[in-house]
């Protein structure tokens, strides 16, 4: 899988923020793994989208760890994965979208006023093209 690499690089990036320091893997429990991924959604300063990249890069090296036999089982097994709907979604009011409508109506009536200014100096008439 590409970029896998440096996805688990940038993970430990935020675990040692987030640590302070080394983790060691015999000290990683449920409610550890838990706290990492609350952090990652809200004190991290990445995207939810990022965040559950993390979260499950952190997965990715724990489940490595079973099949290596350091780790007996998962901390991170039966843990909520981070998704889209953790997020809370801001909808436009209809005030802001008549704002919006209005600011785009405005750019295209003066990209239109442009492009015909732009044809009468390049000598274009209507129905000359």
């Amino acid at each position: 899988m590409p970029g896998r690499g440096k996805n688990i690089i940038a993970c430990a990036k935020k675990l040692k923020n987030y640590h302070g320091g080394v983790a060691r893997v015999s000290g990683i429990s449920t409610q550890w793994v838990n706290d990492f991924q609350e952090y990652l959604k809200f004190n991290a300063g990445v995207s939810l989208f990022t965040a559950a990249v993390y979260a499950e890069s952190l997965r990715s090296v724990l489940n490595q760890a079973v099949k290596e036999n350091i780790l007996i089982k998962s901390p991170a097994l039966g843990l909520k994965r981070i998704t889209a709907s953790d997020k809370e979604i801001a909808f436009l009011s209809a005030g802001e979208i008549r704002a919006l409508f209005s600011c785009a109506d405005n750019l295209a009536w003066a990209e239109t006023a442009r492009a015909r200014h732009l044809n009468r100096e390049r000598g274009y008439t209507p129905g000359s093209l």
